[in-house]
């Protein structure tokens, strides 16, 4: 039976694996890999490649949610991922900026001004800086339930 083995140069070690591999890494950036397979009759050989890893970046945010103290989908926010800045306006229907917030994990949570808002359909846009320095801006509705 072969002995598979690799080497990657963000540990500085070794490690014995099987045919597939999963490996994460912390940060995108060029890594050199190298694989040594030693047979039953102790022959090696090794493969040595550079590989690239690509910024991880997502961002999903809801279409609809239901603030009614239920605990469930009570806030509307974004859940995302690689992302170094980040900024949510609401709008109403009239273009009334609503709620910003800075904070990816602090949500809209259905009022204006110590009032609830009204079941209605809200415009929202959404601008983040990604760890590469790329700026992106989305638009969307949100469907606020009563």
């Amino acid at each position: 039976q072969s002995v598979w083995s690799l080497f990657f140069d963000d540990d500085k070690k070794f490690r014995p694996v099987g045919r597939e591999v999963t490996y994460h890494y912390n940060e995108p950036g060029r890594y050199t890999v190298a694989m040594v397979v030693k047979n039953v009759w102790g022959c090696a050989d090794t493969v040595v490649k550079i590989i690239e890893v690509l910024p991880d970046v997502s961002l999903y945010v809801p279409d609809v949610f239901t603030p009614n103290a239920d605990g469930r989908n009570d806030t509307f926010m974004a859940v995302g991922r690689g992302l170094k800045e980040y900024s949510l306006a609401v709008y109403d229907r009239w273009g009334e900026r609503i709620f910003y917030s800075e904070e990816i994990a602090a949500g809209w949570d259905g009022t204006f001004r110590g009032e609830q808002c009204q079941q209605d359909v809200y415009n929202w846009q959404i601008t983040v800086t990604t760890f590469e320095g790329e700026t992106i801006q989305k638009l969307g509705r949100v469907t606020l339930l009563r």
